[in-house]
């Protein structure tokens, strides 16, 4: 980030608050759309609503401070509980007026849209609840949540929690890099760029499957890119795998993280296990030349990026003890929170305002949105 910035003396200050007030005004009309409040009598309006969620979520208010605060500046009266319910019932309305606001908003390349997919642990605070699982579809160029599916710990990552859109090209980790969910793409026409592991899939040379695929022979050059086939329940698929050589800094980064895995599980690292991690190696169902097909992986790193500004910024490392139920409500406002913080970060960018980072817009989104 850079350091010359600060929230006090940004210079296009005011651009950025009309911005601002312009999505929250267009906010606030797909908010009363929905007539959530019944009680108006005692919440007037929609804003004193998307205030409280604000102040319970990205203050860590809990909902006694939070009754306290309302009744306080608000002259809004409730208990506790009845903040529980209200917010619990704003949550998945909250979601589906941010997205539909991002449905009007223009696209930031005009190519197919890259989604990333990727799944975060969140834990409960002071609870014996088991660690849940965020499953999560995210747009790489406006860092905004396509699908979401919350699980628990034991549920694997898979493309089978997501409806995959044609036209779209998926990225993923080694985790999706299996041979039933490559197949499980081919068979719905979508592509994807998977990172792959070669102990994870057996790799053939021809559609027969007689011989496997020389990784030595390949490792042998700095870069490569080959069609081979894989075989699923007697079927047999078609991909084209891409190799490159990562640069020596994280080349050692790499075999650093594979030896400390294997100490943390208690294995013997095997030399062919150093030898890939020194690659970046792509399964993909693309036909284009290697290099183009590794930057294309290298914006998965935007999901990343979602995960960590919102955990970091919003210090959601743990969820408030609470019921799996309101957990879901917990993570369905996280999600809308950073997702609507994010498009109005594009939205900057689009208007020529000079954001330096997504961590210092986020900041400053949150001072005005306080």
């Amino acid at each position: 980030m850079d350091m010359s910035y600060s929230i006090s003396n940004y210079p296009d200050m005011q651009e950025l608050t009309l911005l601002f007030a312009r999505r929250r005004r267009a906010l606030l009309r797909l908010l009363r759309k929905s007539h959530l409040i019944r009680r108006k009598r005692i919440i007037k309006n929609y804003s004193v609503l998307l205030h409280a969620a604000l102040l319970y979520f990205v203050h860590q208010y809990s909902f006694r401070r939070l009754a306290l605060h309302m009744a306080l500046f608000y002259h809004v009266s409730m208990s506790d509980t009845a903040w529980e319910k209200q917010l619990a019932k704003f949550a998945p309305v909250f979601w589906q007026a941010v997205q539909k606001i991002l449905s009007h908003t223009p696209a930031v390349s005009s190519s197919a849209p890259l989604l990333a997919l990727d799944a975060t642990h969140f834990s409960m605070q002071g609870s014996s609840v088991p660690p849940l699982r965020l499953h999560s579809c995210v747009a790489t160029d406006s860092r905004t949540v396509e699908q979401l599916f919350l699980s628990d710990l034991h549920t694997p990552e898979s493309v089978r929690h997501f409806s995959l859109r044609h036209g779209c090209c998926y990225l993923a980790d080694r985790a999706y890099a299996t041979s039933s969910q490559m197949a499980y793409m081919l068979e719905q026409n979508a592509d994807f760029i998977f990172r792959l592991s070669p102990s994870q899939v057996k790799l053939f040379t021809s559609p027969q499957c007689a011989q496997r695929l020389d990784f030595q022979a390949l490792l042998a050059q700095e870069s490569f890119s080959v069609h081979c086939y894989f075989r699923y329940q007697r079927k047999v698929y078609g991909i084209r795998l891409v190799g490159t050589l990562l640069p020596q800094e994280k080349q050692d980064t790499a075999i650093q993280r594979t030896r400390k895995k294997s100490r943390k599980k208690q294995n013997r690292t095997r030399p062919s296990t150093l030898e890939y991690a020194r690659w970046l190696l792509l399964a993909t169902t693309l036909s284009d030349a290697g290099p183009n097909i590794c930057e294309t992986y290298r914006k998965r790193w935007q999901i990343e990026l979602f995960f960590k500004t919102g955990k970091t910024l919003l210090n959601l490392h743990k969820l408030k003890r609470s019921s799996v139920q309101w957990a879901n409500h917990q993570i369905e406002l996280w999600m809308t929170i950073v997702t609507y913080i994010s498009a109005l970060y594009l939205e900057a960018q689009s208007a020529s305002l000079p954001l330096p980072s997504p961590f210092f817009a986020f900041a400053l989104f949150l001072m005005l949105i306080s």
